[in-house]
């Protein structure tokens, strides 16, 4: 099973850390639990990653504190039960822990589960007034362990680990790619938040269904084809109906039923100088199972047969000469 297995590393940045992708036979679940603390022990390797032009890197005794090993902000990479032992006070010359600060910013880890049972996670976290939304050295991490199945943040071309932006604002959209070694199920989840109101509500946008998939209560599964697929969801903090993005005179002027006796899809069309030209089917995959152009047919009364699908629920997409809505519809 892990013959294939190409192990992750673990992320630090001001904003904080992700552990290492992995896949479920390295420790069950699919995910590991080493996640990257503040201060890095005596014994514990570790890279960074330079700008194009490059620069010194300087190291010294300003920089160290003295932090136990069972402090919950130490790094556990090289704990043992050992290092956990109540030592003696009399073993340090000094072993008060130093003071450091931590700011309670808004952060919420986002999870991601591959047809192949790989688990990545990802951050992110609103800094306030010590980040935005470009590339911030210190904050972002850029994603360099690119695994055959894999997520990450996309801020233009960049992809990114762990993403650091400004003050938290509920109308913000967070682009999310992912790459899938085969065609199947995908899993988006929460795999935690910090600091947020109670209540908030997290979405995954799909936009080649035109569907808000609410992740706070639990995973949502979705379908994907294999390779990366990087221009279709993205993490977002309000659905369709609190930010008001359908427009309401297509919403109004566009009418669908479906006969279920006939199989048979029914539009009408009552705007004027907006012409239906496509209709698309989803699943609540995600998956494209129907495709109609009906821009030559009577819109006042567009018939479209659609046999040989499921019992289920289904997303109707209308494609528009001024824009796109949706519908859901149930076939029995």
């Amino acid at each position: 099973m892990l013959q294939n297995y190409q192990g992750g590393y673990s992320v630090r940045t001001l904003v904080g850390g992700t552990p290492p992708v992995a896949p479920e036979g390295i420790s069950g679940n699919g995910s590991s639990t080493r996640i990257p603390g503040r201060f890095i022990p005596v014994g514990q390797g570790f890279f960074l990653t330079g700008s194009a032009t490059g620069g010194p890197i300087k190291f010294n005794n300003g920089q160290r504190a003295f932090i136990r090993e069972d402090n919950a902000d130490s790094n556990i990479m090289f704990r043992t039960a050992n290092m956990l032992q109540t030592n003696s006070t009399e073993d340090f010359l000094n072993n008060n822990e130093d003071v450091y600060e931590e700011v309670a910013y808004k952060k919420i880890r986002l999870g991601y589960k591959s047809p192949d049972n790989y688990h990545r996670q990802i951050l992110l976290g609103f800094m306030e007034d010590r980040a935005n939304a470009a590339l911030n050295p210190g904050y972002d991490a850029l994603h360099i362990d690119g695994q055959p199945s894999d997520m990450y943040f996309m801020l233009g071309s960049a992809k990114l680990n762990i993403q650091g932006v400004g003050y938290f604002n509920e109308n913000d959209i967070f682009p999310v790619g992912v790459k899938a070694i085969t065609q199947g199920n995908i899993e988006f989840m929460i795999d935690g938040m910090e600091n947020f109101d109670e209540g908030q509500e997290v979405y995954i946008y799909d936009s080649e269904t035109d569907i808000y998939h609410d992740i706070t209560s639990g995973p949502v599964t979705l379908q994907v084809p294999a390779g990366a697929t990087d221009n279709r969801f993205s993490l977002r903090f309000k659905s369709d109906t609190s930010l008001g993005v359908n427009d309401s005179t297509l919403d109004n002027g566009i009418h669908v039923a479906y006969a279920t006796n006939y199989n048979l899809l029914n539009i009408k069309n009552t705007i004027m100088d907006v012409t239906v030209k496509d209709v698309l089917l989803y699943n609540m995959l995600g998956q494209s199972v129907f495709k109609a152009n009906v821009g030559n047919q009577d819109q006042q009364n567009i018939m479209v047969p659609v046999k040989n699908l499921a019992s289920g629920t289904y997303i109707v997409k209308i494609m528009t000469s001024k824009g796109e809505t949706s519908r859901k519809i149930v076939i029995k």
